[in-house]
């Protein structure tokens, strides 16, 4: 060990003298600039157009709310738009076209596939780059340049299998998994609900796999095993389906999902299920959540653009507002990554964040639940069970009542 002080001692005397290396200055000219230059990639057109078209949203009225104010440190901010085209090849082409804009950092990707096709861009390109939705444990801790504002799949699989074994008290759980060559997000989130599960004490007593909606059959099988809850990973439209055809199969216990139902195409999709049962999912964020930051958000949101926001809208705010504070007077990725890292308990629209080393983060999560149709909604609706930090779960275990199921 011995022989590596010198060099780590030159390394560290290297840095506090100010003299950082070519490839991890930021792309920005302080003096010259008019406008600090923000590139945001997103899916404006194809299959994923509605949730980019969302999360433009979002940015804009971040946008709006930064630059009156005074910008960032006294300057204007200015966003860019380059679409993905809901492709991972789009992403990484919007990713380069955004560094020839001069863009001093990025708010990048929606789902998976894009944001992987732009991690090794950004890192050439030296481009900081928030991701604002896509939950890939991967995509953040071996990239330099990368951070995120959401979780991670295992952070919500872990939340998941707690509030089961704790809140529920759910003893043998049933799984399902799409196994769709591009359904990686769903076999994801499989594997760790189970090992999480099975570390907390619990059973998994059967996972079944499917392709595309063939699913009926591997679902009688799982019920064969008379799991307590069912864990469904799979997106919104096709998760409403799924609940749907095991109410009518006859199962009466918990059907549990991860955010890929936080959608209002999963609420579309219940529509006519007089009876969802006991179903519960994690969500981005809670519109019955009692927190003043998104009280304000909600309230100025709705007035100014006439519809309330979704996940997609609060989570794109969020981020832009993120990396605004760790971009600051920063002129190298030390500096911006010294103030990405002192962001703590601060209260965002979505979440109450804190940023920890190698792309962790701690920030708050929901269980949301489906109520079944009244007088008021006569479909079935949404409500908040629990909203806790993601930190808590390491003490939960003296702070919560696991007495009751309600």
């Amino acid at each position: 060990m011995k022989r590596y002080l010198p060099l780590l001692t030159v390394l560290v005397l290297f840095l506090l003298a100010g003299c950082v290396p070519e490839e991890l200055m930021l792309r920005r000219d302080l003096e010259n600039d008019r406008t600090v230059k923000i590139g945001a990639v997103l899916p404006l057109t194809g299959s994923n157009q509605r949730y980019g078209l969302k999360m433009l949203e979002g940015l804009r009225f971040a946008l709006d709310e930064v630059n009156s104010r005074r910008g960032l440190n006294g300057k204007p901010v200015e966003l860019l738009t380059f679409d993905s085209a809901s492709t991972a090849a789009g992403a990484a082409r919007a990713t380069e076209s955004a560094a020839a804009k001069n863009v001093v950092a990025l708010i990048a990707g929606y789902d998976t596939n894009e944001v992987s096709a732009i991690l090794p861009k950004v890192d050439v390109l030296r481009l900081p780059t928030v991701i604002p939705m896509a939950t890939d444990d991967d995509h953040v801790g071996f990239n330099r340049f990368v951070f995120r504002s959401i979780y991670t799949d295992r952070q919500q699989a872990e939340t998941l299998a707690a509030y089961l074994w704790y809140w529920r008290k759910v003893m043998n759980l049933g799984i399902l998994v799409d196994m769709s060559p591009k359904e990686e997000y769903s076999r994801n989130i499989a594997r760790e609900v189970a090992r999480y599960f099975g570390q907390l004490g619990g059973n998994v007593v059967c996972t079944a796999e499917f392709r595309g909606e063939d699913y009926e059959k591997p679902l009688r099988r799982i019920m064969t095993h008379a799991p307590r809850a069912i864990v469904v990973p799979v997106e919104a439209s096709l998760a409403a389906k799924i609940i749907k055809k095991l109410r009518s199969l006859g199962y009466q216990g918990i059907i549990c999902g991860p955010d890929s139902w936080d959608s209002e195409s999963f609420v579309q999709g219940l529509a006519g299920l007089q009876n969802p049962g006991d179903c519960v999912y994690m969500g981005l964020f809670s519109s019955d959540s009692k927190r003043k930051e998104f009280r304000e958000f909600n309230r100025e949101f709705t007035a100014r653009r006439f519809h309330t926001p979704g996940s997609s809208e609060i989570q794109s705010y969020d981020a832009l507002k993120l990396l605004l504070i760790a971009l600051g007077d920063s002129e190298n990725l030390l500096q911006f990554e010294k103030n990405w890292l002192a962001i703590r308990n601060h209260g965002g629209a979505a979440a109450v964040y804190t940023m920890r080393a190698h792309g962790g983060i701690d920030r708050t999560m929901y269980i949301k639940a489906v109520a079944p149709p009244n007088v008021t909604n006569p479909d079935p609706y949404i409500r908040m069970l629990l909203e806790f930090q993601y930190s808590k779960l390491e003490t939960y275990r003296d702070s919560i009542d696991v007495g009751s199921e309600d």
